[in-house]
């Protein structure tokens, strides 16, 4: 799920709202039910789950309706986009109609597109002939290259960019981290993290530096540093420190890195990211705390302008502690 990062783009007809979804997921759905969450204009959310299979489509979207409901509320959301990205007509129009009908939030525009043509579900629930689609042409999609905003080719380019690294790049840390001699005080340890990010930040980090921060996160404490350190305007430059560590590190170091770059996905707005970091904790750490709570983040549509709060609350808890 990926959150309104408060860019400004138009989509004035359904060929600029499909052109604009890869924009807003991070990469191009294939196979994928789609909605996008709106709050007058403005673009609130914007959720992706696998086409689901006929077996598959009562339980997936009564789940699916659940959330819309509650994120609905949550967010003072007053209708949704849906689209179905797929080659299978019959079933993306089986999928539309069911939302359609049973989404508490008013559809006021359901879409299937197939490559370079769409069709658009009326309220009667016939769907439209075929309608040419070029993406290329959206005036939505100007505008989101000039805010900086690019998709990747899909979700599995996505998941390359956390995924482990090849065994020569993981070795060359493994031996990096035999060089890396931490002090024995928590305070200095701490204090060690908060300088090896903030050098993070500045540039890139060489093997050495990315073991040091590998091996303070064991400390749950001193990981928190790290953790704490983080904001929205600075959430981008501390998911790329994360994500050079955990490109580079064994899976007994992988937890700390992994999450950390979760959370920093979570705060740039990057559901798809945070989701893949999710994926591989799961894989890797299914227990790790961290990881759990990004999880239920994303799953419970948390915005990350509630990131402040939070972090006054986790200082709070340490004071208390």
């Amino acid at each position: 799920m990926t959150t309104d990062t408060h860019t400004r783009i138009r989509a004035a007809s359904p060929e600029d709202m499909l052109a604009l979804v890869p924009y807003l997921l991070g990469f191009r759905p294939e196979e994928s039910l789609v909605t996008v969450l709106l709050s007058g204009s403005r673009i609130v959310l914007t959720a992706r789950v696998d086409l689901p299979t006929r077996r598959q489509a009562c339980p997936a979207l009564d789940q699916l309706v659940g959330q819309l409901d509650e994120v609905g509320q949550r967010h003072q959301v007053d209708r949704v986009v849906v689209a179905v990205f797929s080659a299978d007509l019959t079933r993306s129009s089986e999928v539309l109609r069911r939302l359609a009908l049973d989404s508490p939030l008013p559809v006021v525009l359901a879409l299937h597109c197939d490559r370079d043509r769409y069709r658009i579900l009326a309220e009667d629930g016939v769907v439209s002939d075929e309608y040419p689609f070029d993406p290329t042409g959206s005036v939505a999609v100007a505008e989101a290259v000039l805010a900086g905003l690019g998709p990747l080719a899909d979700r599995a380019a996505v998941a390359d960019r956390v995924a482990p690294g090849e065994p020569a790049v993981v070795e060359e840390l493994r031996q990096a981290a035999e060089e890396v001699d931490l002090p024995d005080d928590p305070g200095a340890r701490a204090a060690l993290m908060r300088s090896s990010v903030e050098r993070g930040l500045q540039g890139g980090l060489d093997p050495v530096d990315r073991a040091r921060l590998a091996l303070l996160c064991l400390d749950l404490e001193v990981r928190d540093e790290a953790w704490l350190m983080m904001d929205r305007a600075e959430a981008e430059a501390h998911l790329e420190v994360w994500l050079s560590v955990a490109r580079s590190v064994p899976m007994v170091l992988s937890a700390g890195p992994v999450s950390l770059a979760g959370m920093a996905a979570w705060l740039t707005g990057d559901g798809a990211m945070a989701w893949c970091c999710v994926d591989r904790m799961a894989e890797e750490h299914p227990q790790y705390r961290m990881a759990g709570l990004l999880q239920e983040l994303l799953a419970q549509a948390v915005h990350p302008d509630t990131w402040a709060e939070m972090v006054t609350e986790m200082v709070d808890g340490r004071e208390d502690a």
